[in-house]
C-alpha cells in the first residue's frame, strides 16, 4: 500500500522514465546494436595488435587510398623534375636521380600488406616518443621539388589529383614518421667491413666447376608412418593462411588463385610460302632497304691505306719514315690550315691505331702538354692538324672520347691556344699534316682525289677545309640476295595471315559470348549456351587448340602460351591472373616472332582459405608432413654416399655412374650474378645464380660449394629441400692470386649492390621482431 501510494504521488515523473526507457528500448538501442552488428559484419577487423590495437577493413583501404595518392603524386612531381633538367641540360647530360623517384623507392608500394607495416612502424615511432614537425614537412617537400617546379605547376598538381596541402602534409608527415623508425635501424647496416667486401667480391668473382649427384627427397617418403590427428591439424593450423611457393621449402595450404585457359595457336611456318612472292615485291623490298640490309662491308674509317695500295700518296701512309724529305720553307699545295702557326690545332687521331689509357691524355702545363708527352721521344711525338669538320669521319683518337666529341663539337668555334701544339710543332713535321687528309678518309678514296688542283690555301681558314669525298656506296647486286628477301617477305606474309585466320575464328567465340551474356543477364536460368570446341575449329583452319584446365600462376610456364606478350608489352601470365572477364577474348604474339595466340578464359577459381575436412586437404597436408619428416632421410643418404666418394678418392662420376646413378657436371658457376648486364648499366641488386643440372639451388647450396676446397665432397639441399646434393669440387676460377690483383684495383666498387640481398633480410628480419613485439597478427590475409 505504501508502494503505490508513493507511485500515486510522483506518478507523473514515474510516466515520464517509463517513457524515456520505451524509447531507448526500442528506438535507440535498436539502432545501437545494428551499428555495432554492422561494424562486426560489414566492416570486420583484418589484423590486430596487442600494443597498438587493430586495424577494419574500412580502416585500411583509408591507408592503400592514402599511399596511392602519395605514390601519384611523387611520380607528377617527378616527371616535372625530369623535364626541367632534361630542358637545361646538354644533350649528353644523364641527369642523377631525383629526390622524387629516391622517395617512391623507400615508401613502397600501395598493397595491404606494406601499407600496414607502415602502419605499424608508425606506431612504433609514436610509442618511442618520435615526431615530425611542420617544418620537417616543408623541408622535404622543398628537397621533392628541387626548385624546378613552380607554385603554379605545384598546385596544379595537387588540383590534378585532387589533393589538398593539408592533406598532402599529413599523408607525408606519417610517410615519414615510418621511414624515420627505418633510417634508426638501417644506421647499422650502413658500413662494410673490408673482410665482409672480399666476401662479396669472392662470391660475384670466383667460380666453381663442380659434379652433383641428387638423391630425391620423394624416395624416403614411402619410410615415413603416418602421422597421428593432432601433427596433421597442429601443420594445417600453422600453414592454413600460406598460399603454396615451389621454391619455398615450407608448406601452403590456402587455395592460390587458379584460371582455366583455352586458346588457339597459329604457327607462322604453317603459313610460309615463298612461291607466292613475286619479282616485283623482291625489288621493291630491296630498292626500299638496301642502305640498311645490303650494303658491301667496308674497311672501317680511319684505317690507314697500304703502300702498295696508294703508291703515290707513300709520305700519308708513312708520315714518321723520311720527315726531312719536304722542305717546311715551302708548303706543298695540298698542305691543311693547320700548318699556319696561329690555327688552332689538335692532335692527329689516325697517326696512332693504338689507344693510349687515359692518364697519357694531355694535361694542362708548361707548353701546353703533359709531363709525359715531353718525355716521350721524338718519333712518338704527333704533329697538330686541322679540327675535323662538321660530318667528317675520323679513326679512334688516343684520347678518352669525351674529349674527342667535345673537340667534334667544338668545330670552328675553338679559338687558338697560345700555348697550342701547332706552334710547337718543329717545321720538319709538315709533311705529316699532309698524311691526315688522307688517312682519315675512307678506304676507298683514291690518291686522285688529293692532287694539288683541288687543295686549298695556306691563307684558308680551318673552317674552309673540305672533307675527303665520300666514298662510293657498293650494295650487294639483287641476285645475290634474292632468296633471302623471299624468304623474308614470305614470312610477313606468313603472320599476315595467321592473323587473318585468328580474325575468321574470333567469330564463332564472339557468338557465344553474346549468348552467355544474355543467359547471364537473366542470373544463369537453365543449361545456358553450348560453348564452341576450339580443337574442332582449329583442324578446320588448320591450326591447333589446347586447353590450360585449372593452373596456378607457377604451373603456366608448362604451355606454350607463357612466352607470349598481348599489345607486345604485357606478360600472358600478367593479363590470365589478372582483371580479364570470363569469355574476354584476347590477341597475344609469342615473343620468338613464331606464332600468334587467340585465347580466353573459361574459369576463374579466386585464392580462399580452405578447411581440414574439405575433399583432398587433409592428403595434401599428409603428403606435406611426409615430405618434411623425409628429408633428414634424404640428407643421411647424401652424407653416406658422399663417405664412399672421399674413401674411394676418385670423381663422382668414376664412383657411382656404374650403378645408374646420374651424375650432372653443370657449367662453371658464381655465387651470385648480375645478369647479362653488369653494373654500372645494370644497378639492380645480385641475385643468385643458375646452375644447370640442379633444381632451384638456393644460399644453402651455394655456402655448402664454396666452402670446400678443389676435390672435397661435401653435402648440400637445394632451395626448396626437394633434393638432397653429394657435391665435390673440381677447380675453381680464376686463381686466388687474380682475385685479389681485381679486387685491389676496383672490387669495392659495387660491393653496396651485391650487400643490398643481405640488407634486405635484415630488415625483413627486423620487421618480424617488431611484429612480434607488438602481437601483430592477420585475421584476413592481405
Amino acid at each position: 500500500m505504501k508502494l503505490f501510494r508513493t507511485f500515486r504521488r510522483h506518478q507523473k515523473v514515474a510516466f515520464a522514465l517509463l517513457t524515456l526507457m520505451a524509447m531507448i528500448s526500442f528506438v535507440i538501442l535498436p539502432i545501437v546494436l545494428d551499428i555495432i552488428q554492422s561494424r562486426s559484419g560489414q566492416d570486420p577487423v583484418v589484423l590486430r595488435t596487442k600494443a597498438y590495437g587493430a586495424l577494419h577493413r574500412s580502416q585500411l583501404a583509408m591507408l592503400v587510398f592514402q599511399r596511392q595518392k602519395m605514390i601519384a603524386f611523387l611520380q607528377a612531381i617527378y616527371e616535372q623534375v625530369m623535364r626541367a633538367r632534361l630542358a637545361g641540360a646538354s644533350p649528353t647530360a644523364m641527369p642523377p636521380v631525383t629526390q622524387a623517384e629516391l622517395m617512391l623507392r623507400r615508401i613502397g608500394t600501395a598493397d595491404e600488406e606494406a601499407v600496414a607495416n607502415t602502419w605499424l612502424l608508425r606506431q612504433r615511432a609514436r610509442e618511442l616518443g618520435m615526431q615530425i614537425s611542420d617544418t620537417t614537412v616543408q623541408n622535404t617537400l622543398a628537397r621533392l621539388l628541387e626548385r624546378q617546379v613552380s607554385q603554379k605547376t605545384f598546385r596544379d598538381i595537387l588540383r590534378q589529383h585532387q589533393l589538398s596541402e593539408s592533406s598532402l602534409f599529413e599523408y607525408l608527415r606519417d610517410e615519414l614518421l615510418a621511414l624515420r623508425v627505418e633510417e634508426l635501424f638501417n644506421v647499422s647496416l650502413v658500413g662494410t667491413p673490408p673482410a665482409q667486401q672480399w666476401d662479396y667480391f669472392l662470391r660475384m668473382n670466383r667460380k666453381a666447376k663442380i659434379e652433383a649427384l641428387g638423391v630425391p627427397v620423394a624416395d624416403f617418403v614411402a619410410q615415413v608412418p603416418e602421422p597421428s590427428d593432432a601433427e596433421v591439424r597442429a601443420l594445417f593450423v600453422r600453414y592454413k593462411l600460406q598460399e603454396p611457393d615451389p621454391n619455398s621449402p615450407e608448406p601452403g595450404f590456402r587455395r592460390p588463385h587458379r584460371v582455366a585457359i583455352e586458346y588457339f595457336r597459329a604457327d607462322y611456318a604453317r603459313f610460309v610460302d615463298p612461291s607466292k612472292v613475286t619479282e616485283e615485291e623482291i625489288r621493291k623490298y630491296y630498292e626500299e632497304n638496301k642502305d640498311f640490309e645490303f650494303l658491301e662491308p667496308q674497311a672501317p674509317p680511319g684505317t690507314p691505306a697500304k703502300p702498295a695500295e696508294q703508291p703515290s700518296d707513300k709520305p700519308a701512309g708513312k708520315p714518321a719514315e723520311k720527315p726531312a724529305q719536304a722542305p717546311a720553307e715551302k708548303p706543298k699545295p695540298a698542305e691543311t690550315p693547320a700548318e699556319k702557326p696561329k690555327e688552332p690545332a689538335k692532335p692527329a687521331p689516325a697517326q696512332d691505331s693504338k689507344v693510349q689509357p687515359p692518364e697519357s691524355s694531355p694535361k694542362p702545363g708548361a707548353g701546353g702538354q703533359s709531363k709525359g708527352a715531353r718525355d716521350r721521344p721524338p718519333a712518338a711525338e704527333k704533329p697538330a692538324s686541322a679540327p675535323a669538320p662538321p660530318g667528317a669521319k675520323t679513326s679512334d683518337a688516343s684520347r678518352p672520347a669525351v674529349i674527342r666529341l667535345a673537340a667534334y663539337r667544338a668545330g670552328e668555334a675553338e679559338k687558338p691556344s697560345a700555348s697550342g701544339a701547332a706552334e710547337k710543332a718543329p717545321p720538319a713535321a709538315a709533311p705529316k699534316s699532309q698524311a691526315k687528309p688522307a688517312e682519315a678518309a675512307p678506304a676507298e678514296t683514291k690518291p686522285a682525289e688529293t692532287k694539288p688542283a683541288e687543295a686549298k690555301s695556306p691563307e684558308s681558314k680551318p673552317a674552309e677545309a673540305k672533307p675527303a669525298e665520300a666514298p662510293t656506296r657498293k650494295y650487294k647486286p639483287v641476285e645475290q640476295v634474292r632468296d633471302q628477301i623471299r624468304n623474308i617477305l614470305a614470312q610477313r606474309a606468313a603472320e599476315v595471315r595467321a592473323e587473318e585466320v585468328l580474325q575468321k575464328l574470333e567469330a564463332p567465340l564472339r557468338e557465344f559470348e553474346l549468348k552467355w551474356l544474355e543467359h547471364a543477364k537473366h542470373r544463369g536460368t537453365g543449361a545456358g549456351p553450348q560453348r564452341p570446341d576450339l580443337k574442332e575449329w582449329a583442324a578446320k583452319y588448320g591450326i591447333t587448340a589446347n586447353a590450360t584446365g585449372l593452373i596456378t600462376v607457377w604451373e603456366v610456364g608448362n604451355f606454350d602460351i607463357a612466352r607470349s606478350r598481348v599489345d607486345g608489352q604485357r606478360p600472358f601470365a600478367e593479363v590470365a591472373f589478372g582483371p580479364l572477364n570470363l569469355y574476354q577474348r584476347m590477341r597475344s604474339k609469342d615473343v620468338e616472332g613464331n606464332a600468334s595466340f587467340l585465347f580466353w578464359k573459361v574459369e576463374d577459381d579466386p585464392e580462399r582459405e580452405v578447411e581440414l575436412d574439405e575433399p583432398g586437404v587433409r592428403e595434401q597436408v599428409v603428403q606435406a608432413w611426409k615430405l618434411r619428416e623425409a628429408r633428414p632421410l634424404a640428407r643421411q643418404e647424401a652424407e653416406r654416399l658422399a663417405g664412399e666418394a672421399r674413401k674411394a678418392n676418385q670423381s663422382l662420376k668414376q664412383v657411382f655412374a656404374s650403378r645408374g646413378m646420374k651424375v650432372v657436371e653443370p657449367e662453371p658457376f658464381s655465387w651470385l650474378t648480375f645478369g647479362f648486364l653488369p653494373p654500372p648499366i645494370n644497378m639492380m641488386e645480385a641475385r643468385l645464380s643458375s646452375v644447370s643440372g640442379i633444381e632451384v639451388p638456393g644460399d644453402e647450396f651455394m655456402a655448402a660449394v664454396f666452402s670446400l676446397e678443389p676435390g672435397q665432397v661435401g653435402t648440400a639441399m637445394n632451395q626448396p629441400q626437394t633434393m638432397a646434393y653429394v657435391v665435390r669440387v673440381v677447380e675453381f676460377r680464376p686463381s686466388p692470386d687474380e682475385l685479389w690483383n681485381d679486387f685491389v684495383k676496383g672490387g669495392l666498387e659495387f660491393s653496396r649492390l651485391v650487400a643490398r640481398r643481405e640488407v634486405q633480410e635484415s630488415q625483413l628480419a627486423w620487421l618480424e621482431e617488431i611484429k612480434a613485439q607488438a602481437g601483430f597478427e592477420w585475421l584476413e590475409p592481405p
